[in-house]
C-alpha cells in the first residue's frame, strides 16, 4: 500500500486552507486486480476509528471506507436499518475508487457535520495519478450542509496542482439530496468522464452548482434520469468539458437558481443532447440566467427538445450559441414570459443545416418569441407554433443567406413590433424560402417584414389587423407601402416585386387585373387597412398571370356580399411575393348568367391516347422539382399535422 495525498482547490480557496485538510488515505495501488469484494454494515451512526469493522460490534462509516480501501474488488457499504445519519468529527476519510466501491443507504442515510465543525468534504470517492475512478455506486445517500462539495468524485488527483486529471468511467448515483453545501452539491471533475447516470437525485441551496460534471477532456454518455436542481446561487446543472458528446436530461427540473438552470459548455463540440420533459423555469437574476443554455466554442450538433418547460426565466428560455449549430429538433415545448427571448438561436459561422422548431409555443416574453440568427440557414423548418404576446417580434428569422427554409402553420399574433420578421438572400442556386399558412393579426407593426433579401415566398398565409401593412417589402424609404414603378426595374427586399393593380377598384360581375406575365395571383378577403391596401385576412382563390399580365377572376358564383373588400399579391417565378395590392370593392353582383342543366344519358368519352406527364417522384406539390418543402409536407401527412393545398392538376 501506499499514501495518496489529496488535496483540492479552485481561486476563491487558499492553499494553506487546503492544507490545513489534507488528508492520508491508505489505498491500493494502480492497476489492482478486481476481485469479488466484500460487504461492510455499518451499524454505528458515531465517527471514531479505533479497532474498525473487525469488531462487528461496533462499524462506523469511516471504519468501513478504511476497510475497503484496504481490501480488493469491488466492495459494498451497507447501513443497518436502524441508522438514518452520520454526523461527522472531522473530514471522513476518502473512499478509494481505484476497483470501484458501493455505499447503499438502504431506505435513506444523511451524512452531515457534528455541530459546526467546518469540515470541507462531505463524501468523496478519489484516484491517485494514472488511475481510473470507477465502478461508482451510491444509492439513498444524502449529503448536507459542508464548507465545500457535499459529494465529490476525483478522478486522478493532482496534489500538485490541485487538480483531477483522470478518467472517470461507470458511476451511478441513485436518490438522495445534497444541499446546502458551501461550493457544489454533486461534482464530477477529471480528465475524460463517460458513462455516468444520475437517478432521482435532488440538490438545493447550494453556494455554486448544484449539480456540476467538469472533464477536461471529454464528456460522454451522461443520463440525468428525474431528480431536481433548485435554488443554488450559480446552476442548477453543469456540463463542461472540452468536448460534450452525448447527454440525456429525462425528466429533471431546474428552477430559482442565481444562473441557468441547465448550462452545458464545450471549448471545442456540444454534440448528441437530448433533453425530454425537462423542467427549467424561474432561473437566472438580473439580466443572467436561461432555462437552458447549450454554447461551444466550436459547433453544437444534434440538440434534441421535447415536451419540456422553459419559463419564466431571466434571460432565455432556450439559448443555444456556438461558431456553428445545426440539426437542432425542438417538439412541443413551452419557452414563455422570459425576460429575454422564448428560444435563441445564434451561431456567427458556417450554415445552420436540420434545424426544426415544431408545435412550440413562446408567449409574453420580454423580446421575440423564437429569434434564430447567424451567417446561413438552409432547409430549417418552423411550423405550428404558437408565437403571441412577445414584446419584439413573434418570430425573426436573421441572416446573410437563407435558402429552402419554410415558415408554416404558426400562430404569430399579439406580438409588440412584427409577427413575423425574415431577412437573408438566397444564394445562387438555392431553393426559395416559403411562408405559408399561417395567422398573422393583432401586432405591433407589420405582419410579415422583409427588410432585405429574398426571394421569399408568401403563400395562404391569414393576415389582419396589424398596426402597419399585412406585408412590407422595405425600401430606402423604409417602412410603408412601396408604390409600383413602371417595368419593375426597383431593386430591395423580394426585389420590390409588383403589386397586382386592378383596372378598376369596384366591380360587379368580373373583376381584372395586371401583374407581372406568368406571376401567381392570390386573392384575399381584405380586412379594410388604413392604408387602403389589405391586409389578406382569408385566402379566396388564385389566378396566373398571362403573358401579358393580364388576369380576371369570374365574380358569379363566389357569394360575395355587396361591400367586400379583396386584395391580392403576386409571386413571380423566381418565389418573390410582393407587397398587398390596393382593396377591390365588389358591388352587388347581377345578371349572371343561369347555369345550363347537367347533362343527362351522356355516354362515357373514350380516353384519348394522350397521357398526362408523370410526376417526378418526391415532387409532392407539383413544381417539377424535389426541395425542402416536398420533404416538410411529407413530414407533416406522417406527424398528422395539417398539410398545406397542393397543386391543382397534378398528375398522379
Amino acid at each position: 500500500s501506499r499514501v495518496l495525498m489529496f488535496r483540492f482547490t479552485r481561486a476563491r480557496l487558499s492553499l494553506a486552507a487546503i492544507a490545513a485538510f489534507t488528508v492520508c488515505v491508505t489505498t491500493l495501488g494502480p492497476n489492482t486486480t478486481q476481485a469479488a469484494g466484500t460487504i461492510f454494515t455499518v451499524n454505528s451512526s458515531g465517527d471514531v476509528s479505533v479497532d474498525g469493522c473487525e469488531n462487528s460490534i461496533d462499524c462506523t462509516l469511516r471504519e468501513a471506507i478504511m476497510a475497503a480501501n484496504a481490501n480488493d474488488g469491488i466492495d459494498t457499504i451497507n447501513f443497518l436499518g436502524l441508522i438514518t445519519e452520520v454526523a461527522l468529527m472531522s473530514e471522513l476519510t476518502y473512499a478509494d475508487a481505484s476497483d470501484g466501491l458501493t455505499i447503499d443507504g438502504g431506505d435513506g442515510v444523511t451524512i452531515h457535520e457534528f455541530g459546526s465543525t467546518n469540515i470541507l468534504f462531505g463524501l468523496v470517492f478519489v484516484t491517485p495519478i494514472g488511475t481510473t475512478a470507477q465502478n461508482i455506486t451510491v444509492r439513498n445517500v444524502s449529503v448536507t450542509g459542508f464548507d465545500y462539495d457535499g459529494f465529490q468524485v476525483c478522478g486522478g488527483n493532482d496534489t500538485i496542482n490541485h487538480t483531477c486529471i483522470g478518467d472517470i468511467n461507470n458511476a451511478t448515483v441513485e436518490g438522495g439530496t445534497f444541499s446546502d453545501n458551501t461550493h457544489d452539491g454533486v461534482r464530477f471533475y477529471g480528465d475524460n468522464i463517460s458513462n455516468v447516470t444520475l437517478t432521482g437525485v435532488s440538490a438545493s441551496g447550494n453556494d455554486e452548482d448544484g449539480i456540476e460534471f467538469l472533464g477536461e477532456a471529454t464528456l460522454a454518455s451522461i443520463e440525468v434520469i428525474g431528480g431536481s436542481s433548485t435554488n443554488s446561487a450559480l446552476a442548477g446543472y453543469r456540463f463542461d468539458g472540452d468536448g460534450v458528446n452525448g447527454l440525456l436530461v429525462d425528466g429533471a427540473q431546474a428552477s430559482g437558481n442565481g444562473e441557468d438552470g441547465l448550462s452545458v459548455h464545450a471549448e471545442g463540440d456540444a454534440s448528441t443532447l437530448t433533453f425530454l420533459n425537462y423542467d427549467g423555469s424561474q432561473n437566472g437574476s438580473g439580466i443572467v440566467g436561461s432555462g437552458l443554455r447549450v454554447s461551444a466554442n466550436d459547433t453544437v450538433s444534434g440538440v434534441s427538445l421535447q415536451d419540456s418547460t422553459l419559463d419564466s426565466n431571466h434571460f432565455s428560455g432556450l439559448h443555444l450559441f456556438g461558431d456553428q449549430v445545426r440539426d437542432v429538433f425542438a417538439l412541443r415545448n413551452r419557452a414563455n414570459d422570459n425576460s429575454h427571448r422564448g428560444f435563441s438561436v445564434t451561431s456567427p459561422v458556417g450554415i445552420q443545416t436540420g434545424m426544426q422548431f415544431l408545435t412550440n409555443e413562446a408567449t409574453g416574453n420580454d423580446s421575440e418569441g423564437i429569434d434564430v440568427s447567424g451567417n446561413g440557414i438552409s432547409g430549417a423548418i418552423f411550423s405550428g407554433n404558437t408565437l403571441s404576446g412577445n414584446e419584439f417580434h413573434g418570430i425573426s428569422l436573421l441572416y446573410e443567406a437563407m435558402t429552402g427554409t419554410t415558415v408554416h402553420g404558426n400562430m404569430a399574433t399579439e406580438n409588440g413590433i412584427d409577427g413575423i420578421y425574415l431577412r437573408g438572400v438566397v444564394p445562387g442556386g438555392g431553393e426559395t424560402n416559403r411562408v405559408v399558412g399561417n395567422t398573422i393579426s393583432g401586432n405591433g407593426r407589420v405582419g410579415v417584414n422583409i427588410p432585405f433579401g429574398g426571394p421569399h415566398t408568401l403563400s395562404r398565409n391569414r393576415i389582419s389587423g396589424n398596426a402597419a401593412l399585412g406585408i412590407d417589402l422595405q425600401s430606402d424609404a423604409g417602412l410603408g407601402v412601396t408604390l409600383n414603378d413602371p417595368g419593375d426595374g426597383d431593386t430591395g427586399a423580394n426585389g420590390l416585386l409588383n403589386f397586382p393593380e386592378w383596372l378598376i377598384l369596384v366591380g360587379y360581375n368580373e373583376a381584372e387585373g395586371t401583374a407581372c406575365a406568368g406571376c401567381l395571383v392570390e386573392v384575399f378577403y381584405s380586412d379594410n387597412d388604413p392604408s387602403a391596401f389589405g391586409e389578406g385576412a382569408n385566402f379566396l382563390l388564385e389566378r396566373t398571370a398571362d403573358a401579358n399580365g393580364d388576369f380576371s377572376i369570374d365574380l358569379c358564383g363566389l357569394d360575395l356580399p355587396t361591400g367586400t373588400l379583396l386584395t391580392a399579391t403576386a409571386t413571380d417565378e423566381a418565389g418573390n411575393t410582393s407587397e398587398f395590392s390596393e382593396n377591390y370593392l365588389v358591388l352587388e353582383v347581377t345578371d349572371c348568367p343561369t347555369p345550363s342543366p347537367t347533362p343527362t344519358n351522356t355516354a362515357t368519352p373514350t380516353p384519348s391516347s394522350t397521357t398526362a406527364p408523370s410526376r417526378i417522384q418526391g415532387d409532392i406539390d407539383c413544381d417539377g422539382e424535389v426541395t425542402a418543402y416536398d420533404s416538410l409536407l411529407v413530414f407533416l401527412d406522417a406527424a398528422g399535422l395539417p398539410l398545406l393545398p397542393r397543386e391543382t392538376g397534378c398528375p398522379g
